[in-house]
């Protein structure tokens, strides 16, 4: 029977037959006598009378097939065994062996891939199930190290609002009890040049009532000397300083009075003052305080008495008081004694004063623990910001879709490309999808999820098209043994499609399906083998 399912031939057998919608029933001698005679055409199943009519392709050794009536005896091929064509109008050459064969070897492959992308995914979801564990356990240990990072902070930022205020309350201190700087030259302060202008005079006077008893020769020096009084108090004091003292800065331009006299009569002059210091000394350690209104009163009988006030402001009168606060019966000697010492601790004290830091230098100095607190907060605020931002990051990752067993997680981070024509075409699941031509790139979407019960992925919202959508790219997926991109098309502007192979899409169904089409090929292979034998 021409044209004939396998399943209907029984409705042909008998003498009458029945339009399958049961509206006619007919002689057997109109069927396929190229007369429509049933609505539903099914009358003429092997003609082309009726538009609504099916013809069943046999195809014997390949696979079998239903085309509608209209083709049937039109001069083109279409059943592989030529059997649509049996006027004879044209010639069909039976094809089907050949293609049963081709089909069979891509069934058979299909169904190797299938197996061996089964048992990738298998791998996949291992892994997945790993990583995720891994995950949970980094998040775990994060989510228990923030606390305590919190707790440092906490507790640091109150040593350091401490510390500030300590080293405010420190500032403030030793802005009030720092002195003020000397400046760097070696000043004297008025008070200080008035005594040692004093205390020169003093001296001097001492000096020439002693060279006048021993020696005329003197009168000479003791002129010179009194031609000293003529200088400035400050020029004095450096020469006071220079004769007391080791400090050669302090001797200044006195250098040169000492150059106009002789070695001899320096040296001799110092032997004298030397022995008469000794009597002094002695004499003052026996006398009592007459002794003080005697040799006041002998050194003011040699300077001519009370009248012999040269204007220096030495001499005073018997109710004043000397410019170191010392009575007018204080000894002279006595009174240059205390003087020298007081001399003898100054380059002492510049020293110091020199070598003492500045309130920069202290400041400096003590907040150098407040910087090493605030260094320690600032490692503690990035620590706990990687600390948020990892666990932000684990968190998304867990919750993310990766398929009904996580089956495609081992695609995370990951990129695949193909190339049509001038472009380069890459998709990375769980990211985005890009047209790339040369150093430029156009984004076709980012990752949007998966489409078709995760037989798909959708990228969407990609770069604008020109007085067009927003591009984007749908992939279907296809099972295979490794990953690649195989396939992408724009059917509409803007819109892409495409084909993506991958283990993942190999699923339990899938290599079911597979197998089932390898044995029909398979059994279509022996059909057609055992047709040829009959």
């Amino acid at each position: 029977m021409r044209g004939v399912h396998p399943s209907d031939v029984g409705l042909y057998s008998g003498g009458q037959f029945a339009c399958k919608d049961g509206s006619k029933t007919f002689h057997i001698d109109r069927f396929n006598d190229d007369y429509c005679d049933c609505v539903d055409g099914s009358d003429e199943p092997g003609t082309n009378a009726c538009r609504n009519g099916k013809f069943y392709c046999k195809n014997y050794g390949h696979q079998a097939k239903t085309i509608y009536a209209s083709f049937v005896d039109d001069g083109i091929c279409d059943c592989c065994d030529g059997s649509d064509e049996w006027s004879g109008k044209v010639t069909c050459e039976n094809s089907c062996l050949k293609l049963g064969e081709e089909k069979r070897k891509e069934a058979e492959k299909m169904a190797e891939a299938a197996k061996n992308g089964f048992e990738t995914r298998i791998s996949y979801i291992r892994e997945a199930s790993k990583r995720m564990k891994e995950w949970s356990e980094e998040l775990h240990e994060q989510k228990e190290a923030l606390p305590p990072v919190d707790k440092e902070l906490e507790i640091l930022e109150q040593r350091i609002e401490v510390a500030e205020k300590v080293e405010k309350e420190k500032r403030a201190a030793e802005r009030a009890a720092m002195p003020e700087q000397p400046p760097v030259e070696d000043e004297v302060k008025p008070s200080e040049k008035q005594t040692t202008e004093n205390v020169d005079f003093e001296r001097e006077d001492e000096e020439n009532m002693h060279d006048e008893a021993t020696n005329d020769e003197d009168v000479e020096d003791h002129e010179k000397m009194e031609s000293e009084e003529e200088l400035d108090p400050e020029e004095l004091g450096r020469r006071v300083a220079s004769r007391w003292t080791t400090d050669e800065a302090a001797a200044g331009s006195s250098h040169d009075w000492d150059d106009d006299h002789s070695d001899e009569d320096a040296d001799h002059e110092d032997e004298d003052y030397s022995q008469e210091d000794y009597d002094y000394d002695h004499d003052y350690d026996a006398d009592d305080d007459g002794a003080y209104l005697d040799d006041a009163n002998d050194l003011d009988g040699v300077d001519g008495g009370d009248d012999a006030n040269d204007g220096s402001g030495f001499y005073l009168e018997d109710d004043e008081v000397d410019p170191v606060g010392a009575p007018r019966s204080l000894s002279v000697r006595a009174l240059w004694t205390n003087t020298l010492d007081a001399l003898k601790t100054l380059p002492s004290l510049v020293k110091k004063m020199l070598s003492s830091p500045s309130p920069a230098t202290l400041v400096a100095e003590d907040s150098r623990g407040l910087d090493a607190l605030k260094k320690e907060e600032k490692d503690l605020q990035r620590k706990k910001k990687q600390l948020e931002q990892r666990i932000n990051e684990l968190t998304q990752w867990l919750e993310a879709d990766y398929g009904v067993e996580r089956e495609f997680l081992p695609l995370k981070d990951k990129c695949f490309s193909t190339k049509v024509e001038k472009y380069t075409y890459e998709v990375c699941p769980f990211k985005d999808a890009k047209q790339k031509e040369g150093h430029g790139s156009t984004q076709l979407g980012k990752w949007s999820g998966f489409s078709d019960n995760y037989h798909g992925m959708s990228f969407t919202n990609g770069q604008h098209c020109w007085q067009g959508p927003n591009r984007s790219l749908k992939v279907k997926l296809a099972c295979g043994e490794k990953e690649e991109v195989t396939k992408i098309e724009e059917p509409s502007r803007c819109e892409y499609v495409g084909v993506f192979v991958t283990p993942a899409a190999c699923s339990a169904s899938f290599v079911a399906h597979s197998l089932k089409v390898h044995e029909e090929a398979e059994a279509a292979a022996q059909l057609a083998s055992m047709h040829e034998e009959l």
